[in-house]
C-alpha cells in the first residue's frame, strides 16, 4: 500500500503514468488562447487547461504536476491556437506530435513564410511536426498578398501526407458588385489551383473556403450558404 507522496514517487514512472492517465481522464482538445506574440502566456493558458483536470493531491509536488501534464499532452489529438509559438511552448521542440489529428489557427497569419523564418514562426512549422494530421484550419486576412500568392504560401500543405480536410478562412473579404455577398470570384483561382494540385498529386483533400468566418446571420435577409467549396453569409432582398 502506497500511503504517502514520497511512496508514490518511488513507484516506477510507467506505473505513475498509468495513474495519471486514470485520474486525468480523456483530454482530446486543447485550446491555447493568447496574442500572437505572447508565447509564455500561451504556455500558461495551455497548462491551466490541463491543470483543471488534475486532483488537488497532485499539486503537493511540482514533479508530479509536470509528469501529469506530460501524460495529458500525449493524449491530446486536437489543438486550437492563435500562435504557433504558444503550441511550441507546450510541446518540446524538435519532437513529432504524432497524436495530433486536428489543428486550427485562429490568428490571421501566413501559413508559411520564407523570409527571416524562425523556429515556430508560422503554422507550417507546427503542421510539419504532425505526421498524422488529418484536419487543418487556417485564418488569413483577405489582402492582395494572401489572395495572389496562395501557391507559394500553401504548397507545403501537401507535405502532410495524411491530410483529409482543409478549411481556409478569409476575413474582411471585399463585397461583390451586387453589394450583398463576399466576392467569391476573387478566390476562384485559389480553388482551381488547389484542386489541380490534388489531382496531380493523387490526393483526396476536401477543401472549404469560408469567406465570412465567425459571422452569423443578423437579420432575416441574411443566411449562411454553401456554394460548392465556398461558404459565406449570403444577403438578399426579401421584397425584390
Amino acid at each position: 500500500m502506497v500511503d504517502s507522496q514520497t511512496g508514490f514517487q518511488r513507484l516506477p514512472l510507467e506505473l505513475r503514468n498509468q495513474v495519471y492517465q486514470y485520474v486525468i481522464g480523456d483530454i482530446r482538445q486543447l485550446n491555447v488562447s493568447s496574442g500572437p506574440r505572447l508565447g509564455s502566456l500561451s504556455e500558461q493558458a495551455g497548462r491551466r487547461q490541463l491543470l483543471q483536470h488534475l486532483p488537488r493531491s497532485l499539486f503537493l509536488n511540482q514533479q508530479l504536476v509536470n509528469e501529469a501534464i506530460k501524460v495529458s499532452l500525449q493524449q491530446v489529438s486536437g489543438i486550437k491556437a492563435s500562435s504557433p509559438r504558444g503550441i511550441a511552448a507546450l510541446f518540446p521542440s524538435g519532437k513529432p506530435l504524432r497524436n495530433i489529428r486536428r489543428l486550427e489557427f485562429t490568428f490571421a497569419q501566413p501559413f508559411y513564410s520564407s523570409n527571416g523564418r524562425r523556429t515556430c514562426s508560422s503554422p507550417q512549422d507546427i503542421a510539419s511536426r504532425c505526421p498524422g494530421l488529418e484536419e487543418l484550419t487556417l485564418l488569413f486576412p483577405a489582402t492582395k498578398g494572401t489572395m495572389n500568392n496562395f501557391a507559394s504560401d500553401l504548397i507545403s500543405i501537401f507535405e502532410n501526407q495524411k491530410l483529409l480536410k482543409l478549411k481556409l478562412r478569409y476575413r474582411d473579404v471585399p463585397i461583390d458588385a451586387g453589394g450583398w455577398n463576399p466576392d467569391v470570384a476573387l478566390f476562384r483561382p485559389l480553388e482551381s489551383w488547389f484542386l489541380r494540385e490534388c489531382r496531380g498529386r493523387e490526393r483526396h483533400i476536401t477543401i472549404t473556403i469560408d469567406l465570412s468566418p465567425d459571422r452569423v446571420p443578423t437579420c432575416y435577409e441574411e443566411r449562411r450558404i454553401q456554394d460548392g467549396n465556398f461558404t459565406y453569409i449570403h444577403g438578399f432582398d426579401m421584397f425584390a
